[in-house]
């Protein structure tokens, strides 16, 4: 099992990211100096210390690796890559940077990976000479004024060596190496890999291998043929997608205007929907409820949003979309209201969300946790606050373009259905759980097994799983597939309620 890390050793997702902060940046003198990241590599080993000699080559036969079926794909930054027998694997964020990670069930291995972006001059040797001068940093010897006198880290071998050409992965050009670090806790030593591949000018992957001495050779056998067996897609076809699905997006708004969108919510005033797990036997009754909501549309004002209304005048007419919504998550129940504003010009939003969170038969208050929202023009702003919980405060950058209002994502399926064009969609969304303006894609078909259905595939953001949706020919919603396997499905209160109750749920 892998220690737990501390401080003093950096994260791989904060290594990409100091990388990025210094992009374009003259770095201050340091001791020792860090190397720039817009000037010539130089190897960063401490002069008392030459590198060991290089591990021994892995075996040839890729196939030491055994790999699953099912990938790991970040459609974001076009990778795929195969997943080792007996791993897990994640897809992260932080800001602008995407990531993701690998990792054996028992922790013995992690492979993080990001994808750092920097000026297109940049080299892979440049960002693996700062992420190693950093890394060795935080292992430094200092006397008592603070003076860097070496480090407790140490150079394994590095690939390619310091003036020769970059090593190809996938046929990129590539730079990778490898640390031994002392222990934590008394444990046993640490070992670091680190790859960089440079996936367009200006445009990087990087992948760090985690793990311990015992476990170095077979980690880096896993690490190495892991990564030798990526795809990575080229970053102009992945531009010149988002482009066209962006393109189609613009034309359905073109197309339907503030009728065709007064048509729907006055078509679809209110409608219930459960969540379940659903049962061998079919039976409703033997289904796992997971969650209900409450979803009202209507032509109102601001005044909807109650205290929590952002700027611009109460009385100001437009769009709301009010839900209200329950979720069992073990012995807690999450309550939530959701309430969007938007104008009838689309120029100007406004949003509240709520969540309160109980224990079932708590007689204690429950904590409360809330984001108000508001955007005028391509001015936005989102804060965040909650019981016990500092408040704060971001203003996501909102596109010129393909920008999707609060209030249009929830009845987005039904403009789509509306359009009646069969096509892949793209718009830039704010994200809740990520707090910020994402890409979004959806695309709208007919189901081979029924073409007389609509079904619209969506992906809140273009690393999310995909969402399925069905509709009937006059666009009622049939059903929605989840991808846990979890299903949302039509209801009425009536039956909710009896359903709730038989099975002896809350509905207070």
């Amino acid at each position: 099992m892998l220690p737990r890390h501390t401080h003093r050793l950096l994260s791989f997702m904060s290594v990409c990211m100091l990388t990025c902060m210094a992009l374009g940046q003259t770095a201050k003198p340091r001791k020792p100096t860090a190397p720039s990241l817009n000037q010539p590599s130089k190897q960063t080993v401490p002069k008392d210390q030459a590198p060991t000699p290089p591990p021994p080559p892995l075996p040839s036969n890729p196939g030491a690796v055994e790999f699953g079926d099912e990938p790991l794909r970040i459609e974001s930054i076009g990778l795929t890559m195969p997943l080792p027998v007996g791993s897990v694997s994640q897809i992260d964020s932080a800001g602008n940077i995407v990531g993701g990670k690998i990792a054996a069930k028992d922790q013995r291995w992690i492979i993080r990976i990001a994808s750092p972006k920097g000026t297109e001059s940049m080299t892979t040797a440049q960002i693996g000479d700062s992420a190693l001068e950093l890394l060795l940093e935080s292992y430094g010897i200092t006397d008592k004024d603070a003076n860097v006198l070496g480090t407790r880290g140490r150079l394994i071998s590095r690939e390619p060596p310091e003036g020769s050409p970059p090593i190809l992965i996938s046929g990129k050009p590539a730079d990778r190496w490898y640390v031994k670090l002392p222990p934590l806790e008394g444990r046993n030593d640490l070992m670091r890999g680190f790859t960089v591949i440079q996936a367009a000018p200006g445009q990087f992957l990087t992948f760090e291998l985690l793990t311990t001495e015992p476990e170095f050779e077979r980690s880096r056998g896993i690490y190495q043929t892991t990564i030798a067996a990526a795809t990575i897609a080229d970053p102009r076809v992945l531009a010149e997608s988002r482009v066209g699905a962006i393109t189609a997006g613009l034309r359905l708004f073109e197309n339907l205007g503030t009728d065709a969108v007064k048509e729907i919510v006055a078509a679809n005033p209110e409608r219930w929907e459960r969540l379940y797990r659903p049962s061998p036997t079919g039976s409703a009754q033997d289904e796992v409820e997971v969650a209900y909501r409450r979803t009202r549309l209507s032509i109102g004002n601001r005044t909807a949003l109650g205290s929590g209304g952002t700027s611009g005048s109460d009385r100001q007419e437009g769009f709301v979309v009010e839900i209200d919504a329950r979720l069992l998550d073990g012995s807690n129940i999450i309550d939530s209201r959701s309430v969007y504003f938007m104008s009838f010009d689309r120029e100007e939003e406004a949003w509240v969300l709520t969540n309160a969170l109980r224990t079932a038969g708590s007689a204690s208050k429950p904590p409360v946790f809330r984001e108000t929202g508001g955007r005028i023009g391509k001015s936005m702003t989102v804060r965040v606050d909650g019981t016990g919980t500092p408040a704060t405060t971001t203003k996501p950058s909102v596109r010129d373009e393909g920008y999707l209002n609060q209030v249009e994502t929830v009845i987005l399926p039904r403009l789509l259905i509306r359009h009646g064009v069969t096509a892949e969609f793209g718009f830039y969304a704010y994200q809740s759980s990520a707090n910020t303006i994402r890409l979004r894609r959806d695309t709208l078909d007919h189901p081979p097994e029924r073409p007389e259905q609509w079904r619209v595939t969506s992906r809140p953001t273009e690393d999310s799983r995909p969402i399925l949706s069905f509709f009937d020919s006059a666009g009622r919603h049939l059903r929605t597939e989840m991808p846990d396997g979890s299903f949302w499905e039509p209801t009425d209160l009536k039956e909710l309620a009896r359903l709730w109750k038989s099975k002896g749920l809350p509905m207070d």
